[in-house]
């Protein structure tokens, strides 16, 4: 199932931020009245969205992403005070920013991790 999630731009703004200080990806993990974000270095970051702060429409959902991306994508928070998160296991997420008309979009492959 697809998980489709519409935190506030601000926050999650913030959580990549933070995220991005700690390592270089970050795991998106959705469950029916939660939104997980977190990454892990030497340090670890995590923040969790209820149903209070953001609308989730999610089964149970674990993918991870590139900080470099999400960081250059969460620009497109400026424009709209919600985002619309929509992902599922190691499937591409894609990332709306609404404002009147215009749908700024950005789409982004999951990062799978290679076993050596």
């Amino acid at each position: 199932m697809r998980s489709k999630l519409y935190p506030h731009s601000d926050l999650f703004v913030e959580v990549i931020e933070d995220c991005a200080i700690v390592s270089d990806a970050c795991t998106f993990i959705a469950e029916p009245n939660k939104f997980i974000v977190e990454a892990h270095g030497l340090n670890s970051a995590r923040a969790e969205f209820s149903s209070d702060e953001a609308e989730i429409h999610s089964g149970n959902s674990l993918a991870r992403f590139s900080l470099e991306y999400l960081a250059k994508f969460t620009k497109g928070a400026k424009i709209s005070n919600k985002a619309t998160l929509s992902f599922s296991d190691n499937h591409p997420m894609k990332l709306d920013f609404h404002t009147g008309e215009v749908v700024l979009t950005f789409v982004l492959a999951p990062r799978i991790e290679q076993e050596d």
